[in-house]
């Protein structure tokens, strides 16, 4: 389910990269207690960036996490961790995407990242955890995605939508402007014919 929602945001936003916190649930551990197998179980894009980089508020993300967990009580037993794309670039971690897990490490359990991209590599993982002396460390794991058939969710076309009509607010005007008594007034080619 969560590739399909993957594969979506990747079409809809074919040159954008979109970022949102993750919920990933331990499927299975090695005797030691490191995760040997992992599962994506929800991701709520939150935000729109460029082409190049994309960043997940921390106030948007505090006041997202109460209604994500009243809605889906029982990923508050997952770890929150998360999810971007690299649309057309392929998928692999980025010295950012690699500072930032490893800033995110906990002292006791994992933090978990996932890229994703449209081209290329389509997927690549990664978790850190500080160990027992505090050092950050950061493991790559491998990604297997079940495919079934893609069916797209009203909930995933509106979630797409908000972060699209945020990116719009964002935009800032380009062109030639100039301030008049005070006021910035964008200027046209007739301006100057």
């Amino acid at each position: 389910m969560m590739h399909n929602k993957v594969t979506y945001l990747l079409k809809r936003f074919k040159n954008t990269e979109w970022s949102g916190p993750a919920w990933y649930n331990i499927v299975k551990t090695r005797e030691d207690g490191f995760p040997q197998e992992v599962e994506l179980v929800y991701f709520k894009p939150l935000h729109l960036g460029t082409g190049a980089d994309t960043e997940v508020d921390g106030e948007k993300l505090g006041k997202l996490l109460p209604k994500v967990y009243k809605k889906f009580p029982d990923l508050q037993k997952c770890y929150l961790g998360l999810i971007h794309s690299h649309h057309t670039m392929g998928a692999f971690l980025s010295g950012t995407d690699k500072d930032t897990a490893r800033e995110q490490a906990p002292k006791d359990g994992f933090f978990f990242s996932t890229v994703v991209a449209s081209s290329k590599e389509p997927y690549v993982s990664c978790f850190t955890y500080a160990d027992r002396f505090g050092y950050t460390n950061l493991v790559e794991g491998d990604v297997e995605v079940s495919m079934p058939k893609i069916d797209i969710p009203k909930a995933w076309v509106n979630e797409a939508t908000a972060i699209h009509k945020e990116k719009k607010k964002e935009v800032k005007k380009e062109g030639l402007t100039m301030m008049i008594l005070g006021k910035e007034v964008e200027l046209d080619e007739k301006c100057w014919a």
